[in-house]
């Protein structure tokens, strides 16, 4: 089972995190997250108004809770942090794929991982859509599944994937 790491910036917006996550739950791969990723998630959810401080808190707790073995401690990525080459506040999430390690990073923003910053340490950078489309070519009828269960869950207003 290939291993990624969710950039905060793939865990902020709900809808994308909750597939993502539910993905997780039925292996398709497993997910991995690091101190410094769910530092910016607190902030980025607070700063925007998407979350109080106490809800932001509460997902961190649910995260830790339902996905116990996807946080990586600073302790294990903290000394590649400065060997990595992408973008300076990017550092921490390429050395997290590498200490774990993970194969895959799925982040919105490609252009601070360029493939010469990943590719030496054998990870592959994706947008959460080509992550999903690969998903999707490994498992559809179980994404599709995946995908009916999120589209239920949502009540205002009820929703079906169609």
């Amino acid at each position: 089972m290939v291993a990624a790491v969710l950039d905060a910036c793939v865990l902020v917006p709900a809808a994308l995190r909750d597939v993502l996550l539910r993905s997780e739950r039925y292996r398709l791969y497993a997910a991995v997250w690091s101190d410094d990723i769910l530092t910016e998630v607190r902030r980025t959810l607070i700063t925007r108004g998407l979350a109080t401080e106490k809800q932001s808190e509460g997902l961190l707790a649910t995260l830790e809770r339902e996905f116990p073995n996807a946080r990586i401690g600073r302790e294990r990525y903290e000394a590649f942090i400065d060997t990595m080459t992408n973008h300076l506040k990017d550092r921490h999430v390429l050395a997290a794929a590498k200490a774990f390690p993970a194969s895959v990073v799925v982040t919105l923003n490609l252009r601070d991982f360029p493939p010469a910053s990943a590719v030496p340490h054998g990870i592959v950078i994706r947008s959460p859509d080509d992550f999903l489309v690969k998903l999707w070519s490994d498992s559809a009828p179980l994404l599709i599944h995946i995908l009916r269960q999120q589209a239920a869950a949502l009540r205002r207003p009820e929703h079906t994937l169609e």
